[in-house]
């Protein structure tokens, strides 16, 4: 009897002992799993402060009218404007919008079969503005330029991928320049 409850008890704590170890090795894997995150959220974040800055130098400058640029080569501040979320959001649309049809023309000259794969990032993009195309006909009652691309996008991503990215990129650059627009009218 003595030697079944030292049994026993040796194997009560050998199983705390387990528990323990497999309770310190999870909070050693959640604390690992969470630096991960961190760090794939802060390469994106720094991507993408990258890709603004970028928009913001070299295709920004396109767009500008030539007051603000005179403005800007007066100013004694180095540093660029700040730009909105809604500009950002554009601006990440539009390098999309060129990924995609760079990528329809060289699957278009030289691998046909990648050809499906434009249909991917219009289809991000078409869901935006469908979402908009719901808003605007069922919320506000009347019809923007987003029901028109919702429509036209669903006829390209049904027939023409090469067309599909064409347009997506030529809405995403009329994008961009509306919410310029509208950035720079909210400013005066």
């Amino acid at each position: 009897m003595l030697i079944e409850i030292f049994l026993v008890s040796c194997g009560i704590r050998q199983g705390i002992k387990a528990w323990k170890k497999a309770k310190t090795n999870k909070k050693e894997e959640q604390k690992e799993e969470q630096s991960i995150k961190d760090g794939v959220v802060k390469t994106f974040t720094d991507l993408d402060n990258k890709f603004q800055s970028f928009v913001q130098d070299k295709i920004d400058p396109l767009f500008d009218s030539s007051r603000h640029k005179q403005f800007q080569t007066l100013s004694s501040i180095d540093n660029l404007p700040t730009i909105s979320q809604n500009e950002k959001s554009e601006n990440r649309f539009l390098g999309l919008a060129a990924g995609n049809i760079f990528l329809a023309f060289t699957s278009k000259l030289f691998y046909p079969p990648l050809l499906p794969l434009t249909a991917l990032p219009l289809l991000i993009f078409c869901v935006k503005h469908i979402k908009e195309t719901a808003r605007a006909l069922f919320v506000e009652h009347r019809i923007t330029y987003s029901v028109l691309f919702s429509l036209l996008s669903v006829w390209f991503l049904a027939s023409a991928y090469l067309a599909g990215s064409i347009t997506m990129f030529t809405f995403a650059l009329a994008r961009k320049l509306l919410s310029k627009t509208k950035d720079n009218s909210q400013m005066q």
